[in-house]
This record gives C-alpha cells, structure tokens and sequence, in this order.
C-alpha cells in the first residue's frame, strides 16, 4: 500500500528539453515549451520509459515503449503542464524517501496515476487549450481557445493574456 500524488516544482526549477537536432532546436522560441516530441527525445536520451496520463481523457502515452528500457516514470498532463508523479508509504514522509522511477511492469504505479488523473478529471482540473476562457490584459478582449488568443495577438501584437476560470474556483499554477 502506498500513496502516489504529483508534484510541480516551482517555475524557476522548470526547464525547457534540448533536441538533438540543431535546427530544432532554433524552431523552438522562447516562449515555447515542450511536448510529445520532447517526451520522446527525453526517453531515449535516458533509457526510461515516460508515461504521459492526460486528466481531461485519462488515456496515457508511453514514450520509448518497446525500446526494452526496464524503468518508467509517470507525468500528469493538465492541457499546459506536465507533473511528475511520486510514490510514498504516506504524505507526510521525508521528501527523501519520494519514489519517482518505476519498473516498466509495476502496474500499480500505472493504475494508480491514472486514477489520479481521473480524480483530477472528475474535479475539472484541467485546461481544454481548444476552449478555454481568456482575456486579453491590453484590450481586455475575451477570446475563447488558443487558436483564437495566436491570432489576437498577430494581429494586434497583443502578448499578456490571463485565463479566465468559469469552474467554482480558480486552482494553483
């Protein structure tokens, strides 16, 4: 028996993944931050299987499947965040004793982050970039999606944007 919960560590701890590639590496801007893609890089680079669980659909992706890598980490994907997903006997334990590499066949460790992540679900803790609220800071337009928040802001040059939350509350970042 064991408690699983996740983990974001503050901004200034997060970092951007390299790739391997130095034109990709010139695509990515600034303000970019990584996904699928780097998930994958990251994988091989470290010989460990990557198991992203999504909160809005609870399916998962298992980045280097097949790659016969014997350890798996877990991230809980909420539509703009990846969180890592650590093991414990209780919460209140030492931060030392945090497990966060799994064998690839601990099925516990996977049925558990996903019903993590379906807890998350059921509690709409989670950004659908396709149709979430927001508004702009400089014209205090609303808009609706990220489709529609890149095209303000080529259009206008608009880039400070906040999130606008319609559920009962505002959750931390």
């Amino acid at each position: 028996f064991f408690f699983l919960r996740i983990r974001r560590p503050p901004r200034s701890t997060q970092s951007r993944s390299s790739a391997a590639s130095d034109v990709y590496k010139r695509q990515l801007k600034d303000s970019s931050w990584g996904g699928g893609i780097e998930l994958d890089i990251l994988s091989r680079h470290y010989q460990v299987e990557i198991c992203a669980v999504n909160i809005e659909t609870a399916d998962y992706l298992i980045f280097g499947q097949g790659n016969n890598f014997k350890k798996r980490i877990y991230l809980i994907y909420d539509g703009i965040h990846y969180d890592i997903v650590i093991r414990n006997i209780y919460e209140e334990m030492e931060k030392e004793t945090d497990m966060t590499v799994f064998d690839t066949d601990d099925e516990c460790a996977l049925n558990g982050t996903v019903y993590i992540a379906m807890d998350l679900k059921n509690k709409k803790q989670y950004t659908n970039l396709g149709s979430f609220s927001i508004k702009c800071n400089e014209c205090f337009k609303g808009l609706k999606g990220q489709t529609e928040a890149l095209e303000h802001s080529k259009q206008t040059g608009h880039i400070n944007f906040c999130l606008l939350y319609t559920s009962p509350s505002p959750r931390d970042s």
